[in-house]
């Protein structure tokens, strides 16, 4: 479960009048969002600001939040229907994020994970982007990696 979460990236930045074509041009603009999930939602939205997986994707499972802690709804037994959600609006393509975990009941049997989710976009039946990932194992099999 996260207990908060902070993004920062590039805004992205228009294409300047006269610039050739497929050379980027430089930003200096950030976006931030950073939240601490103040409200009780299911799947989470906080007033438009995310996007979810089953909701948007179809193929994967919501994230819900309650009392300050965000959550995945996915049941477990179904594959790789991880729970997703991504924050709206437009990012330029450098980003990071940071997030306070909140971890109970480890159970090292199971596959129990984190993943923070940049350069990221969902549609039906598509979620593109890297996630960075962890596992909540307390023995020797715990793990983080980036995928794409």
């Amino acid at each position: 479960m996260l207990g908060e979460l902070g993004v920062r990236g590039d805004a992205p930045t228009p294409a300047q009048p006269g610039a050739p074509a497929g050379v980027p041009v430089a930003s200096r603009a950030h976006r931030t969002f950073t939240t601490d999930f103040p409200r009780t939602e299911q799947p989470i939205s906080e007033g438009g600001n995310w996007e979810c997986g089953k909701t948007l994707g179809v193929d994967w499972a919501d994230v819900a939040t309650n009392q300050g802690l965000a959550f995945g709804l996915e049941s477990g037994s179904g594959g790789y229907d991880d729970s997703t959600a991504l924050v709206t609006g437009p990012w330029g393509p450098n980003q990071t994020a940071e997030a306070i975990v909140h971890t109970v009941n480890q159970f090292d049997k199971a596959t129990q994970e984190v993943e923070l989710r940049l350069r990221s976009a969902l549609s039906p039946h598509s979620a593109t982007g890297y996630e960075i990932n962890f596992s909540c194992m307390k023995n020797k099999d715990a793990y983080s990696e980036i995928v794409r």
